[in-house]
């Protein structure tokens, strides 16, 4: 998304962004940011999440993620924002931008205490918007399996896009995390034939424009036929939101309906989708056609709230899945699973690491029925 606000967060960025460097035609990439590897074996209890982080901005929210001491942390997409996106393969201003992520202290104090499963939204995809047209992806996508350091052996390394998986805990202790890549083959949005009613895309019903993809769909179908006590399947945009102008699910109604299908073909319980995007969080539950209510946490933003008007607009967005308020502050989420009461709560915490909004569900109740 490109909130009216993004503009004056480009200036600034602009004008602290680039630490004196220049970046032209041939770039040089920016140093890796190597993360933990994750304990497969360990127990999780707390699970922190969050979304649409500029470096050029105030990182002191890591601070306060850090201090909730999770045993993993969700980066969702918009992990990193340009200070220019423009169509230009080199990329260089998504480089200089995630160069700055990793001089950002805060940040790389939380990466050395805590392992991190990262996937993409539009603007660490390098255009605001962009799908599979996008004429940078390749390019966008070998930047990411630099930054974000890929082994020669994982996964993403050899096929396109940048979804991947990973099951941690014992046996009935298990938590899926499943990490979509809405990006890389999304196929072009319709644009909108009435703005005010649609935002900048309406809702395609076109059976050949896709989402994930087929190969991601086949990878999805066999990820949700594993065993799993909690699956999280996180999406970088909204999935089960529905009322608001923005990119998401919405704009593809039948890839949506696929994926409600196949969460009930398949029988795959504990499924939690988790999203960002939106430059505020919520939570949002599709109760209707599907085998048991599927709660979306989103999560957004860290340090780049919706403020003014726009956030009256969202703050009181006519959602009729909407079942919490939406907080509008920067923040983060985090999950907290309670293994002998087979529990989780999610919260919304602010900037200083405060509770704002919490929600709870049984693990029982996210079963066919």
């Amino acid at each position: 998304m490109k909130p009216n606000f993004y503009s004056a967060v480009v200036a600034l960025g602009l004008i602290i962004g680039t630490s004196g460097q220049t970046f032209a035609a041939g770039a040089p990439l920016p140093p890796p940011i190597p993360l933990l590897d994750i304990d497969l074996s360990k127990v999780i209890d707390r699970v922190a999440l969050g979304s649409c982080f500029a470096p050029q901005l105030d990182g002191k929210i890591w601070q306060s993620v850090q201090a909730t001491k999770p045993d993993l942390f969700l980066f969702l997409g918009d992990n990193v924002y340009s200070s220019d996106e423009q169509p230009d393969a080199d990329l260089p201003f998504l480089k200089e931008a995630y160069q700055l992520l990793g001089e950002v202290p805060s940040f790389s104090a939380l990466r050395a205490q805590v392992p991190m499963m990262v996937t993409w939204d539009d603007h660490d995809y390098g255009m605001n918007d962009a799908g599979a047209s996008w004429m940078a992806r390749a390019e966008a996508e070998a930047l990411h399996e630099h930054v974000w350091a890929q082994s020669e052996s994982d996964p993403r390394r050899t096929r396109d896009g940048v979804y991947y998986s990973n099951i941690v805990g014992p046996k009935h202790q298990q938590v899926q995390v499943i990490m979509l890549d809405t990006r890389f083959f999304r196929s072009d949005l319709k644009p909108a034939s009435d703005r005010d009613r649609y935002g900048k895309f309406e809702p395609s019903n076109d059976p050949e424009k896709t989402m994930l993809g087929k190969d991601q769909w086949d990878w999805l179908a066999d990820q949700l036929e594993k065993e799993a006590d909690l699956r999280l399947i996180v999406s970088s945009v909204a999935v089960v939101a529905d009322q608001h102008n923005m990119e998401g699910w919405r704009t593809l109604p039948l890839e949506r309906t696929k994926l409600f299908n196949l969460i009930a073909s398949t029988g795959a319980n504990g499924v939690v989708f988790l999203s960002g995007d939106r430059h505020f969080s919520g939570f949002y539950s599709q109760n209707d056609n599907v085998p048991y209510p599927l709660l979306e946490f989103m999560s957004s933003s860290m340090n780049l709230p919706i403020t003014g008007k726009t956030a009256d607009r969202y703050r009181d967005e006519d959602e009729p899945r909407k079942i919490t308020p939406s907080v509008m502050e920067a923040n983060f989420g985090t999950l907290d699973i309670d293994w002998q009461q087979r529990s989780v709560v999610f919260s919304i915490r602010g900037s200083s690491g405060k509770v704002v909004v919490s929600h709870q569900i049984k693990l029982d109740e996210l079963r066919p029925k």
